[in-house]
C-alpha cells in the first residue's frame, strides 16, 4: 500500500516521507520520479524551500 506523510517538522524544513507501491526493481526509479514530480509541483505553485544553512568555524587559523 502506498504511504505518504509528514515524518519530521524541523526548524527550517518539513520532511515528507513517501513509499511507492511498486515492484522491488522499480522502487529506485519510482522514488526518483515522485521526487521530480513533487519539485515540479512546488515550483508551479511558487513553493520555495531554503538552502541548507552551513556554518564554517576555523580553529587555530592564522
Amino acid at each position: 500500500m502506498p504511504v505518504i506523510g509528514v515524518s519530521t517538522l524541523a526548524n527550517e524544513s518539513i520532511v515528507i516521507t513517501m513509499g511507492p507501491w511498486v515492484k522491488v526493481d522499480d522502487f529506485g526509479p519510482a522514488g526518483a520520479e515522485i521526487n521530480r514530480a513533487v519539485v515540479e509541483r512546488f515550483r508551479a505553485a511558487s513553493v520555495a524551500y531554503p538552502a541548507p544553512h552551513k556554518e564554517l568555524v576555523v580553529v587555530g587559523g592564522r
